[in-house]
């Protein structure tokens, strides 16, 4: 128990630290495309150039934007702003995924995964076709129907009834 409370104290460091660092720290927001030809850059990390203490290059705006404490922790990208919530079709097939991880073990959970998946793979395919006019979003999602759906027909011949006749019954 020593050990979880001492894991729970430094996470609590940690994020206390990071979220006064988020407080503090300003990043540049616009114009953040291409470094000045100036910076030397390899793969994305500049040089160790001198910027006078701004912390941003003098080209670069001066807008800032207070970032999250999952950015300065983890150092992911922020949004500025969220976008609408996507269509119907797509928020369906995501649900059929979530239900699919719900499947138990056994030859009947594989069943209900491969149901799931395939349900939710046909309303990608169909938001893919409809709303994003994707023809690789469609084509990829339809693949992924007709191979869950030979997989289900493949289960359900396993799991049909197998009859004898009479005679072999008898015997057995």
């Amino acid at each position: 128990m020593s050990l979880l409370s001492a894991l729970a104290a430094a996470l609590l460091n940690v994020v206390a630290a990071a979220s006064e660092n988020a407080a503090t720290t300003a990043w540049p927001v616009d114009n953040l495309t291409a470094a000045p030809s100036s910076v030397t850059s390899t793969m994305g990390v500049t040089g160790a150039e001198d910027y006078s203490g701004t912390g941003h290059h003098p080209q670069w705006s001066n807008t800032t934007h207070n970032i999250s404490i999952l950015s300065s922790v983890f150092g992911v990208s922020y949004c500025l702003q969220w976008g609408s919530v996507n269509h119907v079709y797509f928020q369906l097939a995501n649900t059929f995924f979530f239900l699919s991880y719900l499947a138990p073990n056994g030859t009947y959970g594989i069943l209900y995964l491969r149901c799931t998946l395939l349900v939710g793979c046909a309303f990608f395919a169909l938001w893919g076709w409809t709303v994003m006019c994707s023809f690789d979003a469609f084509l990829w999602n339809a693949a992924f129907v007709a191979i869950n759906f030979i997989h289900v027909c493949v289960l359900l011949y396993y799991l049909r009834p197998v009859k004898f006749s009479r005679e072999v019954e008898e015997v057995s």
